[in-house]
């Protein structure tokens, strides 16, 4: 009998972290927001593909905040595209941000961004500008005036 009221207590509890975690992580607290709208920027060619991935360095942790596919439903084409967010912790808590590129499709962003929960921007790296972070594998794409240092980069740390 004791096994069994133990069983469902323990059952009940677990329920009840798993509300308490949907709850938190349902919640925005912050929100990382890119720029990637220019126009006159050039067409660089090359197929379609290339995982972008956007981390959030808290507590000296890199934690994945999104992952998209340039040329996807979901890349990034627009004036502060929206993001993705992590509870329970609030903008404040974010010390870096970190963006990586696995391919040779060049993603061009022109301004990152740090929002608090309401969509109020914290800080931002970059300038509205035709001057942005080209992210690529193949070190050639970086070679233009449109890239910031004429570099394409794989990974850049934003550092707050």
């Amino acid at each position: 009998m004791f096994k069994r009221l133990a069983a469902r207590l323990l059952a009940g509890l677990a329920i009840l972290a798993l509300s308490a975690n949907f709850a938190t992580t349902a919640r925005a607290d912050f929100w990382v927001m890119l720029d990637c709208a220019a126009p006159g920027l050039p067409d660089w060619g090359g197929s379609i593909g290339g995982w972008t991935r956007v981390y959030a360095k808290i507590n000296n942790h890199w934690n994945l905040m999104m992952t998209f596919m340039q040329g996807a439903e979901a890349d990034c084409s627009g004036t502060w595209n929206e993001g993705s967010s992590l509870s329970p912790w609030t903008a404040a808590n974010v010390q870096a941000l970190r963006i990586t590129q696995e391919g040779n499709d060049v993603l061009w962003i022109d301004r990152v961004g740090l929002f608090d929960a309401n969509k109020k921007l914290v800080t931002s790296w970059g300038v509205d500008n035709l001057v942005g972070y080209c992210f690529s594998s193949d070190p050639s794409d970086g070679n233009n005036s449109w890239c910031w240092n004429n570099t394409a980069y794989t990974q850049i740390d934003f550092t707050r």
